[in-house]
């Protein structure tokens, strides 16, 4: 595909078969549907869960058996705040593990949400990250 006409999801989908090979875990939503599809479409297995933090202690378990990092694919907003016990949890163990949330643009309250949440004084993030 011409690199001056893909999209935001494709360059997504790319970096992460770069980062972390070909497994995923997600819980399939209308935010990360485009980056679902298009990790689908370059051959990597999108493993469906049923709630984030499942998502984020299945990508731990990958870690653990495979030695490559495991992702887990969340929405921002609601979604990071489900992946945050998985996340604290990962990182008491020390396990390498990736967290990716994303949104669209429309749904600014959500990112503003993330951010806090994510920021270094949160103390939910203290304690989920380190």
């Amino acid at each position: 595909m011409d690199a001056q006409r893909r999209t935001g999801a494709e360059l997504t989908a790319d970096a992460i078969s770069r980062c972390v090979g070909d497994t995923i875990f997600a819980l399939p939503g209308s935010h990360i549907g485009g980056v679902l599809d298009a990790c689908r479409r370059l051959g990597m297995r999108v493993v469906n869960v049923r709630h984030e933090e499942n998502a984020v202690l299945m990508a731990e378990g990958w870690a653990l058996v495979t030695g490559q990092p495991g992702l887990a694919l969340v929405t921002a907003g609601p979604g990071l705040t489900n992946a945050l016990a998985g996340m604290a949890e990962s990182r008491r163990h020390r396990i390498p593990r990736r967290v990716h949330a994303t949104t669209r643009r429309r749904a600014s309250h959500q990112v503003r949400w993330s951010k806090l949440l994510a920021s270094p004084e949160s103390a939910i993030a203290r304690a989920a990250l380190g």
